[in-house]
């Protein structure tokens, strides 16, 4: 993971991958995970985007950060691209190339883009989000992932998504560094996954048990502070100690 980031960050491509202006840790790593996936299994050229500022990731996130360390990505801030680098990357191109999109943990355009939406080709969505309907001539068929129907989300989680994509497409043992980000995300968005919150369902138990079963955690990531519970009526909980870092 960090040689692709690296990689990236000195050789943007022409298609990137971003989360919502909000820039909690579902955007950042859904977006993170997704470019890696798409780019090392897929065999295509994703690059990935921070939806907010290098000092808002630094000074506002910092259960990403920790996220990060956990999954054994040190000073992620410096290995990472911004939307402010983005913007400035737009500005720049003079040659005004169409610059492929994908949208995930939201399906209507950043605010900070907008600005250069002629410039921009929305080709894939993967949100978890009440569709807007917007982008339908760029967008559309396996390319529009919205898991969203009768008022209510189908997965806690956008990272769930991305971890469904991963099981579709990679073959053998999932880097641990996936692994533990996906995991965390999908941890903290569905509160552990626990049933009285009302947000975790069971694509979300899936992709946990997934996660959990296929990744190489000898390869770098312990798994001495996930934890199983099963007094809990059958439904296991699982969840990241953070008090150990």
């Amino acid at each position: 993971m960090e040689s692709f980031l690296s990689e990236r960050k000195s050789n943007p491509t022409n298609h990137f991958v971003i989360g919502n202006d909000a820039g909690d840790a579902d955007s950042i790593v859904s977006a993170i995970s997704l470019a890696f996936i798409e780019s090392v299994y897929e065999d295509r050229s994703i690059t990935p985007i921070v939806s907010i500022s290098k000092e808002s990731f630094i000074h506002e996130r910092p259960e990403v950060n920790l996220l990060f360390t956990y999954a054994g990505i040190q000073f992620a801030s410096d290995m990472l691209l911004f939307v402010n680098d983005m913007t400035s990357m737009l500005r720049e191109d003079k040659a005004k190339q169409r610059v492929n999109i994908t949208l995930v943990d939201q399906n209507t355009l950043n605010h900070r883009l907008k600005a250069f939406a002629d410039d921009l080709a929305i080709v894939e969505i993967v949100d978890h989000h009440k569709d807007m309907g917007k982008f339908q001539k760029t967008c559309f068929g396996n390319d529009r992932t919205v898991a969203f129907s009768r008022s209510r989300a189908l997965v806690a989680s956008a990272c769930t998504l991305v971890a469904e994509r991963l099981k579709r497409v990679a073959s053998g043992r999932y880097p641990s560094v996936i692994g533990a980000l996906l995991l965390g995300v999908i941890l903290m968005d569905s509160v552990n996954l626990d049933q009285s919150i009302g947000k975790v369902t069971q694509r979300d138990r899936d992709a946990v048990t997934d996660i959990l079963s296929k990744t190489d955690w000898e390869e770098g990531v312990p798994l001495s502070n996930i934890y199983i519970n099963a007094e809990d009526g059958g439904n296991n909980h699982y969840y990241v100690d953070t008090k150990a870092y």
